[in-house]
């Protein structure tokens, strides 16, 4: 019956006559409400508040009913409950916005993930084809809904998906995809690395001959299917990116792989080089104070993105480090790679995860990060802002906690800044 509803929403582009409910009124749960209203479906919804197999909100007002929903569409951030796996189990199709969104538009899509770089390789890509000329919709789980390109006109859809958009789909499949990387991340929703994966192996399981999937050489031999497969190439002369770290020479040639799949004139990578500027909140370059070179690394939430991040400066003698934020497990002794590069005194513990990390760390600590600047003046160094943990300890998002920390950088040194 499930296989059914979506072929028929496929066929009709069309949700006419559907109960939906939809689970989380985040962003994206907002936007999907609006397309199914707009696409003919009875919407219903329901919230962490209202959580329970028998509560739903319907124009705003808290019903009780034993309704019998045609499809259920779940945010991301919503983890998998039991109410939701009891309407799984019992034959509702329980799908996300990739899925609901990839049925109502014809729009050719490309699909990037990885547990690191998805957001630069998306926004490279942006802008390679807008010199290119191509009209692309940027979306997805870089924080523009894919729902917002229904009824517009598009070349591409341009979408950054994670492992909890991909647990999601059911005929969701790109033209190209990539898989950066993968790494162990998000043991607080995947009990295990196999699970993980596997998630992110969902970007090319409904992938055809007719698509391309483009993948390290590291992971060629755990993909099986019948599209083609390449991996990322191509020797460049990188001396003038503006932006740091080895990771973004193979962050270009991911994107100069896309271009060449899709038979586009590659030599625009060149003046790609040479004019991004990076992603805000990822190394992002906040200013030189006289001397004192600050960079915001909010993006990071994981140890590799950390250790990427420290490995993109060539003198780590200069490196200054904040590192921490809310806990995901009490295991955190991968951290202590970090100090085959830097000396404990060169790293500054805060959040909720510093008392545990200062267990390896005979480092300074304190709870929140403005405390520090209270206390000394930092100078002539590499300031490198690259929390390695979750910002919800403290903040709303990484976005929140980004831009606290630039505040604080402006209140301290404001007076000194040389861009």
């Amino acid at each position: 019956m499930s296989q059914e509803i979506l072929s028929k929403i496929k066929d009709n582009k069309s949700l006419e006559g559907l109960s939906v409910l939809i689970w989380g009124m985040g962003v994206t749960g907002r936007a999907l409400y609006k397309v199914c209203e707009d696409y003919g479906a009875s919407v219903w919804n329901t919230d962490k508040e209202y959580l329970g197999f028998d509560k739903f909100i319907v124009q705003n007002e808290v019903i009780e009913s034993n309704i019998k929903f045609d499809l259920i569409l779940k945010s991301p951030g919503v983890p998998w409950l039991p109410e939701l796996n009891f309407f799984k189990s019992s034959g509702v199709p329980v799908l996300g916005e990739l899925e609901i969104v990839s049925l109502l538009s014809d729009t050719p899509i490309i699909a990037i993930t990885g547990s690191n770089g998805k957001t630069t390789v998306c926004t490279m890509l942006k802008e390679a084809f807008d010199l290119l000329g191509i009209n692309t919709f940027l979306g997805g789980n870089i924080g523009n809904p894919y729902s917002k390109i229904l009824g517009n006109n598009f070349d591409y859809a341009l979408l950054e998906v994670s492992s909890f958009q991909l647990e999601l789909i059911n005929e969701f499949s790109p033209l190209v995809a990539s898989i950066l990387n993968i790494v162990n991340h998000h043991q607080e929703r995947h009990p295990t690395f196999e699970h993980y994966q596997n998630a992110k192996f969902n970007i090319f399981k409904n992938m055809n001959e007719f698509s391309h999937l483009i993948i390290p050489d590291e992971l060629k031999k755990q993909v099986k299917g019948d599209f083609k497969v390449s991996a990322p190439k191509g020797i460049r002369n990188y001396s003038k990116m503006k932006v740091v770290g080895e990771h973004n020479q193979k962050n270009f040639q991911f994107v100069e792989e896309i271009l060449n799949v899709l038979g586009m004139n590659t030599k625009v990578i060149d003046k790609l080089i040479s004019s991004f500027k990076g992603v805000e909140h990822r190394i992002e370059f906040v200013g030189n104070f006289k001397g004192l070179k600050v960079y915001n690394d909010s993006k990071s939430t994981n140890f590799n993105s950390t250790l990427t991040a420290i490995k993109s400066f060539k003198n780590k003698e200069e490196l200054v480090l904040f590192l921490g934020g809310q806990l995901r497990s009490n295991n955190v002794e991968e951290f202590l790679e970090i100090k085959k590069y830097l000396k404990d005194d060169q790293v500054y513990l805060f959040g909720q995860s510093r008392e545990l990390l200062s267990r390896f760390f005979k480092s300074s600590k304190k709870e929140f990060l403005e405390e520090f600047f209270r206390e000394q003046r930092f100078q002539d160094a590499i300031l490198l802002f690259s929390p390695g943990f979750p910002s919800y300890d403290q903040f709303k998002n990484f976005k929140d906690r980004g831009e606290n920390f630039k505040k604080i950088i402006q209140d301290n040194y404001k007076e000194s800044i040389v861009l």
